[in-house]
């Protein structure tokens, strides 16, 4: 995925992306590797060609630990999201039909911290049978919505 933000051009490469994840999670080059099935080598490659997309360095090296840095631990957060999403998706389409099922249409602000919107759908969906919808917007656009009941609930670190 190619976007571009204030004339700046950034690909975004899931695969990297998830090489990206799952070493955070597991914290060192080694256990990911295994756990990805591929040789520590080449997730090195991946995560340093992701690193040179984004622009940034993403972990600091500390002996044989991989230690996630201020931009690391942003893009952990948000991969979280778009790793839940891809899950709830799979679910949701495993699931169908499903009348018992819920689906919550959440809206959230950019501003609002990401680790609470995963934080929030993981303890909602461990508790309910239900799957989810992410939208972000500005504050008009998000009351608008929800006045017109296209959101469910609105999360915001912001009164409305």
């Amino acid at each position: 995925m190619k976007t571009t933000i204030a004339g700046r051009s950034v690909w975004i490469n899931f695969h990297h992306l998830y090489c990206f994840f799952a070493t955070a999670e597991a914290g060192t080059l080694k256990k990911a590797s295994r756990s990805l099935g591929i040789s520590t080598s080449a997730l090195s490659i991946q995560i340093k060609k992701f690193e040179h997309d984004l622009g940034f360095p993403l972990f600091q090296r500390e002996h044989r630990q991989l230690v996630l840095n201020p931009e690391g631990q942003l893009v952990f957060e948000y991969a979280q999201a778009i790793f839940l999403l891809g899950t709830d998706m799979v679910g949701a389409l495993l699931d169908r039909p499903n009348p018992h099922r819920r689906h919550l249409k959440l809206g959230t602000l950019d501003s609002t911290p990401k680790h609470l919107v995963t934080s929030l759908i993981e303890k909602v969906a461990r508790q309910e049978n239900c799957s989810f919808s992410i939208h972000q917007g500005r504050p008009d656009e998000l009351l608008k919505w929800i006045s017109q009941f296209k959101l469910d609930l609105l999360l915001t670190n912001e009164r409305p």
